[in-house]
């Protein structure tokens, strides 16, 4: 069992994801195959033991430990782990859908309107709407739920009761037009800045005529956030040279963020910052304050970390660009706070070299000569 891929996983969880799992796997609901459950607990114990990990299993012993009775037979040792890690899959499913927004409620509406349960989908779908009504985030999964909920209650309607009244079905047309929307000018970016980088190439579609019907149809779509948002980071990554879509970028990060949800942020400040590090990398040198400007506020937010992690890319972006300012005190500290935000295998390497190239600049600048320094784009 050296080599097992489902012991690493279960020892890759937290301590308190490996207990949801013990539990979820003793759970009747989801599991009555009892050597399951004790093969889970042997896994566990050899991780939780004082020295031991997953790799010190013997599968003889594990196997004795299940089939106390019984000789040794490795087809059936494996086909319990098989069915462990059958279990192991539905659990990492289980635990997403959980933090899923709208999946719940929306799964109840559709399961009671297959099942002819239609007090209870007229129910659930009037206290969802007004759910909907409140939610702060107009982005592609609100409009994508806010399709379905209008589905639902739009053929329902049409079907049992008034079919004269067209507002469910144009109200679910218009939502899956801006998921649509929404979800192609997300993409689109991704794989624009993705192009630019990499040297790929793309075939986006529809997303000329897309365009041409955003700029003709502008009122329509000028109060949505989240449209606004990609379609200003797709223009300043086509037309790179026209910086008033940075500074719709820049008036967004001041003014706009409690509209965005947490990743519609974090896009929002990764682009701004990509826009300001092309433009120093081509020589336009005005834009090394904006950047630090933009790093100074990424830091203070968190949206600079990727779940409490700063990229080296970062740190030394950071660092680079804080010796060109000569803001060596403000750099040097930061080097020192945010060397254990880094990721453990690089951490002390980059932070040996950017400590480093803090002291060379440091005795450039006192010397009187300026290094040259260029940015990197993440990848």
């Amino acid at each position: 069992m050296q080599e097992s891929r489902l012991v690493r996983h279960i020892e890759e969880l937290s301590p308190k994801d490996r207990e949801r799992f013990r539990l979820f796997v003793q759970s009747p609901f989801f599991n009555q195959h009892q050597p399951t459950s004790e093969l889970l607990e042997v896994i566990l114990e050899c991780i939780h033991s004082a020295n031991g990990n997953g790799s010190k299993l013997d599968k003889h012993k594990v196997y004795k430990r299940i089939f106390p009775k019984d000789p040794f037979d490795e087809q059936q040792l494996y086909n319990v782990m098989s069915y462990l890690k059958k279990l192991y899959h539905r659990f990492l499913s289980y635990q997403f859908f959980e933090n899923q927004e709208f999946q719940e409620d929306l799964l109840t509406l559709e399961a009671a309107y297959e099942n002819n349960q239609f007090d209870l989908l007229k129910n659930r779908g009037k206290q969802m709407e007004k759910t909907m009504a409140r939610h702060p985030h107009h982005n592609s999964d609100y409009y994508l739920a806010n399709y379905r909920l209008n589905y639902l209650l739009a053929y329902y309607g049409g079907q049992y009761e008034d079919r004269s009244k067209p507002e469910l079905f144009q109200r679910m047309f218009d939502h899956l037009d801006r998921f649509y929307i929404a979800e192609k000018l997300k993409n689109c970016c991704h794989l624009t800045a993705n192009m630019m980088v990499m040297n790929t190439h793309y075939d986006f579609g529809f997303l000329e005529p897309l365009l041409d019907y955003l700029k003709q149809n502008w009122q329509e779509f000028e109060s949505d956030a989240t449209i606004v948002l990609y379609y200003t980071i797709l223009m300043s990554l086509r037309e790179e040279n026209n910086p008033a879509h940075y500074i719709i970028l820049k008036e967004i990060l001041a003014s706009g963020m409690n509209t965005l949800s947490v990743k519609e942020q974090g896009d929002l400040y990764a682009f701004a910052n990509n826009y300001c590090i092309r433009r120093i990398n081509l020589g336009d040198s005005t834009y090394q304050w904006e950047l630090f400007q933009l790093y100074k506020q990424g830091l203070k937010t968190g949206l600079i970390l990727d779940n409490g992690i700063l990229s080296e890319w970062n740190y030394k972006n950071i660092t680079s660009l804080g010796c060109s300012l000569k803001e060596f005190e403000w750099t040097e500290n930061f080097i020192q706070e945010y060397k254990d935000k880094l990721p453990a295998h690089r951490r002390e390497n980059a932070y040996n070299y950017n400590l480093a190239h803090l002291y060379y600049n440091k005795r450039c600048s006192a010397m009187s000569c300026r290094p040259c320094c260029t940015y990197s784009l993440p990848t």
